[in-house]
């Protein structure tokens, strides 16, 4: 092999062979990331937080982590102006507020409103990796389970969740990989269908494994 081949075949060994290392067992791994739920009932309600997670790799394939996505809310809701009404006085019919005697189609006045809450899903969840262990995209399948708790002018609840989940991770140096994600949530209630206690969410996030 003459000395020009031998440069060649080295540069591809380093270039193709150790540019990227995957995850291995033993290996954790820290998350951050962004997400957007939506519900799948008739008045839609959307959401945006954040997501960070942290995990272990029992082996190439099969990870088990534990994730937070605290978010918070901010509600205002502002109040409508008085509207006259009229009533009958005297055999006319002349303005009056509500409240008036006689007085119809009258409201009063409201004051606007605001709000604030602190919550967030708290959970531990299961991957199963596929593809080809020495490659660079790895999609995956999983579920987990955890609470979701929110407090704030408005009080606190803790319900339970269940999840389904795929996606892909995508390497992009590495040690560190991107990865976009689907759940299916199922929040389970007494009373309604699982249309109105399910939500979608849609997850990126940044990963690093060490």
């Amino acid at each position: 092999m003459n000395k020009v081949s031998s440069h060649l075949l080295l540069a591809a060994l380093v270039c193709c062979g150790s540019g990227f290392a995957q995850q291995e067992k033993g290996d954790k791994e820290v998350g951050v990331g962004g997400q957007l739920l939506f519900t799948h009932t008739s008045n839609f309600i959307g959401n945006a937080d954040f997501q960070l997670s942290f995990g272990y790799y029992a082996s190439v394939r099969n990870y088990f982590g534990f994730e937070a996505d605290p978010n918070i809310t901010f509600e205002h809701t502002p109040g409508t102006p008085a509207v006259q009404g009229v009533a009958l006085v005297n055999g006319k019919l002349v303005p009056c507020n509500a409240g008036s005697a006689g007085c119809i189609g009258a409201e009063a006045a409201t004051s606007g409103t605001n709000s604030t809450n602190v919550g967030g899903f708290y959970g531990a969840n299961y991957r199963r990796l596929v593809g080809n262990p020495k490659g660079r995209v790895f999609p995956f399948i999983g579920g987990g389970g955890g609470a979701y708790v929110q407090a704030g002018t408005s009080g606190k609840s803790v319900l339970g969740s269940f999840f389904g989940e795929a996606g892909l991770k995508a390497y992009v140096s590495q040690k560190t990989s991107l990865e976009f994600a689907y759940k299916l949530l199922y929040y389970p209630q007494s009373g309604g269908s699982f249309q109105d206690n399910s939500a979608s969410l849609l997850t990126i996030s940044l990963r690093h494994i060490f």
